[in-house]
This record gives structure tokens, C-alpha cells and sequence, in this order.
């Protein structure tokens, strides 16, 4: 409310939910009568250069009541987005904003309302939610509002993802028919694209519309976006790029022409790495034990710490820390994981009880921060909970300044859930998010397995060679871990002056995976930059100011180390300081500062306009999965049973138990294992840390490695195949003459492990969720093994699968 004001508020909440953004319109009720706002159109236009857009929406509004408004309107941008430029266009008059720290703004734009001047303000209420007030709009006056946003573009696979609003508009309630007419409900969604790199397809996600794309003479291409007519969902673009691991560069000198900015991409290409699984992570699990989680909850979640362990890769630490009012660690410090770490952690999931009291949440996260990651490892975390924290707000701050190093998973479990926490936790550590309500746990898991399972590039530093050490800033000052897939933009701006000496100077980006090393390097050559004429054509600029904010209020910027921490003799006023000059000087929004526009001329009487306050929520997505309270397929799906089988018969002794600290265990052997309605996990519980099955394994098939030899040696020499056929090629998997013992038993294990995923695939195939990492592991322990002994894999595995037909 304005100062001078005692308006009626009314706070319409809609329910219509996009994944990035959402615009609409609205109708409430106030005061007994209807009250109709009537948006009349909406456009949106992105131009992309490069790997980065600047996406401009156009909202107009239609005020058809008999009095003035002032409309409080909110909504969500995508997360990595920064508002740039406010204008609204008023009876054919374009009042352009300025960026001012948010009290003077307010003060300005409660002024001029009570002076009788329309007036409009831009803020950011919370992080990635934006409210605009437009005051005074007087009876059948109609307003254009402009907002302007930055974002990099984000790959999904191999290509280029823009994501752009597309919201039916138009009015809600019985008078809105005699404004159609003259106030159509237009959607215009265009954009052009700007590459240096060879683009080879541009194409529309989904059914919800098509595209007319134009070479242009200038080089750009523009592209018109056709909209199905009763299409609501956002618009998503791909952009496929002839090599899109290949590092880019994209300088722009500011409006002024005393500074420039570089934008250096780097997008390194790690399939390989993960096609092989080459992961080395640390994986620590956060285990929600406190007395709500009592009952199903806890054995619901031990069965899915069950589906984790079982899926881990080879190459990857892990540990299990229960928390509630005190703290439970499996392990004094995270463990490699094999067949003896991979027991210890299943004898204590069978017995983990709800026994921890209340839910304090900082206390572990301590406990994890307390170590820095295992050099060239990255660190990821999953987090299961079922209720409310304490001190959410101090754990979400706490888990930002550490995102660096470390990525949160987190699962919402039941219907009590915190989802501000859980979603907050995600997203601050580059993460994501699941909540489990109803359906089958698994799904749910595999998901975020699939999401953490990335190799990564760690410890990374960006190098400048070329200018004088002090005459550049460089955002982010400590580079967050790269995983494959991802790409991190690094900014080096720097005055025209620090030039003088040479225009061109080169970036190297260096890391570790696992304890290989990493470079890439990129020549920038000022020449090249682009020049804008007016600051709100400004791209790189503005991306420049959105990173060096985030840097600060992250932890990240030249004010922090390397843990988050400030640096000595910093204060975390003086971090504010930077925040609000940072926003000031680049023109991008922050919670610091508003945009706020003016029309001096008088519009109305001083009287107080009726303020409605329009709210679009983005909601935490949910997922239909089964209750937490009410788990029946998962028991079906899990046991407390626990196989575990090197090539030699695999026995734990008490003494392999020295050293387990697992505060309050005390080993004993697992009771008897509950009946289950499904061999599956059985069957899945006898691979080994590595990936392989052994001859036990065989028994979950119905067969013996003696059923085998039989199948085989029943068949008449003349009716073999010939050289690379079937049997001839599994009689060499038995050993020929000569051969050694130890290779013959290698080739068995081999056999039998394509045996066993050919029976997961071809039996289980309904159950795929609950075998696929299980499969994927196998089948990379069968890549590295036949390469060892020199074995074609393809010509194993259809071997595998034929003899498991002829065996039935």
C-alpha cells in the first residue's frame, strides 16, 4: 500500500502453473462485487547470441472497472534469470525506469501516487519471484508493461535449450465479452539467433507448436513461433550445434565504451566417462531418524538406502549419517566402496530404527562440511526427510555457501514435508528435488540416481594470461564443479585501458577428474567485441552482473574462500555493500534494488486507488508416487537378505568388523529374512561391489554352471556353427586345452554375468526401474573385463542370450 493510502486489498491466487514462468489472468471478488482485470495480449521476443538470450515479455492490461487500480502483479522467472530493463508504454507515452536501492524506489513510486501520476515498480520479493505494481489505472486506460530478462542457455543432451512463456491471456467473468473485440487476446512469441558456431536444426519441443525460420541478410536467424490455439504450456526450443563441446567466447563493450566483458564457455565432453562409468564421487546419505519417521517411514526409507547401496559405482566413496537431535555416522569418514564397506552398510540399514528424537538439521551438515571433498572427487548428497526442520533458513544458507563443492538430492517424503526446504536445498546446490506421496519408491530414485551418476570436473581455476594481474575482475571467482552435460560460463570483465598494450589475451580452465588433469583453453580478442549503442541492448554486461551478485550472496566472489567462509577482516555488511553497488552499476536487479518509472503528467485526482494483488505460484514438483505410509510394493520389492560373492566365497569374520565406529551397532547377525512376493532383489543382492555375478547367482535362474556345460556339450559337433558361431564361442568361455585355470574362471564369471542381465532384461522387463543401474554397472564390468581378455562383448552378450532361451 502506498503511504498516503488505505486501500482494499485483494490477494488472487491462480492456478495456473508453468515449469519456468507463468503470466495469466485473473478474476476475484471484492467487497461483494465482481472485480475483473482484463490482460489483452502478450508477447514475447528473445535474441540469442551465442549460448545466452535476452527475452523481452510484453503484458498489456485493460482496467474495465468504474474507478482507478493500482494492480500488484507476481510471478516467476526461471532461477538463473536477471531482470534487466522496466518500461511501460501508457496512452502512446513510454516511461522508462530507473534502478534505485528498493526503499528510495518505493518512496519515489508512493510519491508520485499520491500526487496523482501513474507510476510503476519492479522488485524481487524473493529469490526467483518478481512483483510489479502499476498504479493509477484509470477507468478503460489500458497499460503495456515491458519487462526484460537475461539467461544462459543451458544444455539438455546435445543441444541448446531456450525456454520461452507462453500463457493463454485474455479476461475472466461475464462482462469480458464486450472487450474482446476491441481488445484481442494476441500470443506472439518470436526470437532471433545470433551464432558464431555452425547451428545445424532449430526445432520445437512437444505439439504445442511450430516454427517458420529465416536465414536473415545480416546472418542472424529469425524465427516466428506458430502456437497451437488452446496451447497453455511454455514454448521450448532446441538448438542443435555442429560440435557443442567446443569452447566459446563472447565479448560486448559496454554502451559507454569504457569497459568490455568476455563470456568464455566451456562445455567439456565427459560421455565417455560416463558411458564407462568413471565416477569418482563421494555419495553421503542424510537420513531423516527422527520419532515422526517411526514405523513404515523408517522401513520404507531403509529399503530405498537399500536400492542406493546396491547401485553405487565402483569408483566412488560413501557414507550414512542419521540425524534428529543428535547425529549417527556409519563411518568416521566416507569409505570406498566394495564388497566388505558394501555389507557393513547393509547390516546397519536392516536395523535402523527411528530413534533420534527431534529433526536438527545443521548439526550433520556440519559433520559433512567439516571435511573438504577427496581431492578430484565430487560430493554429492541425498537427503530424506518427512517433516519440517530446525531453522530451515539457516540450513538452506548453509548448504548455498558450501554448492561450490557440493550438490544436494533431496526427497520429500509424505505429505508434512517442508517443500520450501527440500526445493530450496536442491536448487541452491545445483541439485533437484523429488517429493514421494504416493506410488512406488523406485521410479523416484532412479531418477535422481540418473542425475547424481555424472563425472565430474573438480577443483577448477580459471587462468588469465595477457593483462596485468589486477586490471580485470573474473566472475565466478571460485568455480563450481562441472559435470557432464553441464557447462560453466566464466566472466572476465576489465576497463578499455587495461588493453593498451595488446587486444587479445587467453583463459585456461583447469581441473581434475578423479586424478587426471584437465585444460581447456580459449584466445579472446577484444577486436571482436560487440558494441552496444543503448544499455538495454546489453547481454554479456548484464550476465556479467548477475554472476558477480550470485558470487556474493553465494559465497563464491574475491570476498570468500574456498569454503564460503569470508576472508579475514571482512564483514558481512561489507558483502551488501557490494551486492547494491554491483546491481547499480550493471543494471541488474537484485533484492537490494527495484526499477521504478514515473509519468509525470497528472492523471488523476489524490485519491486512493483500489490496490488487487495478483499471485501466479510455481508449485515443487510432486510426483504420483505411493504413500510413504503405505508401501506394499516396496516390501515386495526388498528384503533384508544380503548376498555378497567374490570370485572366492566371500565370509565376514568379527575381525573384519575392527574399527566400524557406527555409534550405538552392535553387529549381530541379520534376522531372518521376511518372505517376499518377488526373487528380484534376491537375485540383484548377489552382485558384487564391482558389478559382477558369480556361479550363485545362477540359482535365482534355475540353473548350474553344470546345466550349462550340459546344454552345450549335448549338441552334435556337426551341427556346431561354424567359427564365431554360439557354442563355438562359449566353448571357449569354459577353456580350451591349455588354457589356465584362473583365466577359465574369469570367462566363466563373464558368461555368467551376461546370463544374469539378459535374465533381468527378459524376465523382469516390467520391473526395469528397480535392475537398470544394476544392469548398466554389469555391463561396464563386462566392457573392462572382455577387453581384458581380449573377448568380443557383443558376440558374449547374444551368446548369453540365446543359451539362457535354450536352457528353459
Amino acid at each position: 500500500k502506498t503511504k498516503t493510502q488505505q486501500a482494499t486489498e485483494i490477494t488472487i491466487k491462480s492456478s495456473t502453473i508453468l515449469s519456468e514462468m507463468t503470466l495469466g489472468t485473473v478474476s476475484g471478488t471484492a467487497i461483494g462485487k465482481n472485480l475483473k482485470i482484463l490482460p489483452t495480449g502478450l508477447s514475447v521476443h528473445a535474441t540469442i547470441h551465442n549460448l545466452s538470450a535476452r527475452i523481452l515479455l510484453t503484458q498489456r492490461f485493460y482496467n474495465n472497472q468504474d474507478e482507478s487500480l493500482e494492480i500488484s502483479y507476481s510471478f516467476e522467472l526461471p532461477s538463473n534469470a536477471a531482470v534487466c530493463s522496466f518500461q511501460a508504454d501508457i496512452e502512446g507515452k513510454v516511461v522508462k525506469s530507473e534502478l534505485k536501492e528498493k526503499e528510495k524506489a518505493r518512496d519515489t513510486y508512493d510519491d508520485a501516487l499520491a500526487s496523482g501520476h501513474s507510476a510503476f515498480l519492479a522488485e524481487q520479493s524473493e529469490e526467483g519471484v518478481f512483483k510489479t505494481l502499476i498504479g493509477s489505472l484509470l477507468k478503460d486506460q489500458e497499460v503495456l508493461v515491458q519487462l526484460q530478462y537475461v539467461v544462459e542457455l543451458q544444455f539438455e543432451g546435445r543441444d541448446l535449450l531456450l525456454s520461452l512463456p507462453n500463457d493463454r491471456v485474455g479476461g475472466v467473468g461475464p462482462n469480458v465479452s464486450r472487450y474482446s473485440d476491441r481488445f484481442p487476446t494476441p500470443r506472439q512469441v518470436s526470437f532471433d539467433h545470433y551464432s558464431s558456431s555452425e547451428v545445424v536444426g532449430i526445432n520445437a519441443t512437444g505439439d504445442n507448436c511450430s516454427l517458420v525460420v529465416n536465414k536473415e541478410k545480416d546472418g542472424r536467424t529469425s524465427v516466428q513461433v506458430k502456437l497451437a490455439d488452446e496451447s497453455e504450456e511454455e514454448v521450448k526450443i532446441r538448438i542443435t550445434l555442429k560440435d557443442p563441446f567446443l569452447p566459446t567466447c563472447d565479448v560486448e563493450e559496454n554502451p559507454k565504451g569504457d569497459s568490455v566483458t568476455a563470456a568464455i564457455s566451456f562445455h567439456p565432453d565427459l560421455s565417455k566417462a560416463e558411458d564407462d562409468e568413471e565416477i569418482f564421487t563421494e555419495m553421503i546419505f542424510l537420513v531423516d531418524c527422527s520419532g515422526s519417521m517411526d514405523g513404515k517411514p523408517i522401513e520404507n526409507v531403509n529399503s530405498v538406502l537399500q536400492f542406493f547401496l546396491r547401485s553405487l559405482p565402483q569408483t566412488c566413496y560413501f557414507n550414512i549419517i542419521d540425524f534428529g537431535s543428535s547425529v549417527r555416522k556409519l563411518f568416521p569418514q566416507s569409505r570406498a566402496y566394495d564388497d566388505q564397506s558394501l555389507k557393513l552398510a547393509e547390516a546397519s540399514v536392516n536395523i535402523k530404527k527411528a530413534d533420534l528424537g527431534g529433526t536438527d538439521l545443521i548439526q550433520p551438515l556440519k559433520e559433512v562440511f567439516s571435511t573438504s571433498p577427496l581431492k578430484g572427487f565430487s560430493r554429492q548428497i541425498f537427503l530424506l526427510t518427512d517433516g519440517a526442520v530446525n531453522d530451515s533458513k539457516s540450513s538452506i544458507k548453509f548448504v548455498s555457501k558450501h554448492a561450490k563443492s557440493t550438490r544436494f538430492f533431496t526427497f520429500g517424503i509424505g505429505s508434512s514435508v517442508d517443500r520450501n526446504l527440500v526445493t530450496k536445498i536442491a536448487t541452491e546446490s545445483n541439485g533437484e528435488a523429488e517429493f514421494i506421496s504416493s506410488g512406488k519408491f523406485e521410479d523416484v530414485i532412479l531418477r535422481q540416481l540418473i542425475r547424481s551418476m555424472k563425472p565430474a570436473i573438480t577443483n577448477l581455476s580459471l587462468r588469465v594470461e595477457g593483462l596485468e594481474q589486477g586490471s580485470f575482475i573474473v566472475s565466478p571467482y571460485h568455480p563450481p564443479s562441472i559435470f557432464s552435460g553441464d557447462r560453466v560460463v566464466t566472466y572476465v570483465h576489465l576497463p578499455k585501458e587495461a588493453l593498451k598494450k595488446s587486444n587479445t589475451f587467453t583463459a585456461t580452465l583447469s581441473g581434475l577428474i578423479g586424478s587426471t588433469s584437465f585444460e581447456q583453453q580459449v584466445k579472446v580478442d577484444a577486436t571482436k567485441s560487440r558494441k552496444v549503442e543503448e544499455k538495454e541492448g546489453q547481454l554479456v554486461n548484464f550476465l556479467y552482473g548477475k554472476s558477480a551478485i550470485d558470487d556474493l550472496e553465494k559465497g563464491r566472489s574475491y570476498l570468500h574462500n574456498e569454503t564460503g567462509e569470508l576472508l579475514q577482516g571482512i564483514t558481512a555488511q561489507r558483502v551488501e555493500e557490494e551486492v547494491l553497488k554491483t546491481s547499480l552499476k550493471t543494471g541488474i536487479l537484485c533484492r537490494e534494488t527495484a526499477f521504478v518509472a514515473v509519468d509525470e503528467r497528472k492523471v488523476a485526482a489524490v485519491c486512493p486507488p483500489k490496490l488487487v494483488k495478483i499471485e501466479l505460484y510455481k508449485k515443487p514438483k510432486s510426483f504420483p508416487v505411493q504413500s510413504a505410509m503405505d508401501c506394499s510394493q516396496i516390501d515386495a520389492c526388498f528384503t533384508t537378505e544380503s548376498n555378497c560373492c567374490d570370485y572366492e566365497e566371500c565370509e565376514m569374520e568379527q575381525s573384519d568388523f575392527d574399527g566400524f565406529t557406527f555409534e550405538g551397532f552392535v553387529y549381530r547377525e541379520p534376522e531372518p529374512a521376511k518372505p517376499v512376493a518377488s526373487p528380484l532383489t534376491k537375485l540383484i543382492q548377489t552382485q558384487c561391489a564391482a558389478g559382477y555375478f558369480q556361479e550363485s547367482s545362477l540359482s535365482f535362474l534355475g540353473l548350474t554352471l553344470g546345466d550349462l556345460k550340459q546344454q552345450l556339450s549335448s549338441h552334435d559337433d556337426n551341427a556346431k556353427p561354424t567359427k564365431h558361431s554360439l557354442f563355438n564361442f562359449l566353448s571357449q568361455v569354459f577353456g580350451k586345452k591349455g588354457s589356465n585355470e584362473e583365466s577359465g574362471k574369469s570367462e566363466e564369471i563373464l558368461l555368467i554375468t551376461a546370463l544374469v542381465c539378459a535374465y533381468l532384461e527378459s524376465k523382469f522387463s516390467d520391473d526395469q526401474t528397480s535392475w537398470f543401474l544394476i544392469v548398466k554397472k554389469a555391463r561396464n564390468w563386462i566392457k573392462k573385463e572382455s577387453q581384458k581378455l581380449n573377448i568380443d562383448q557383443k558376440l558374449l552378450e547374444t551368446s548369453a542370450s540365446s543359451l539362457l532361451s535354450l536352457c528353459k
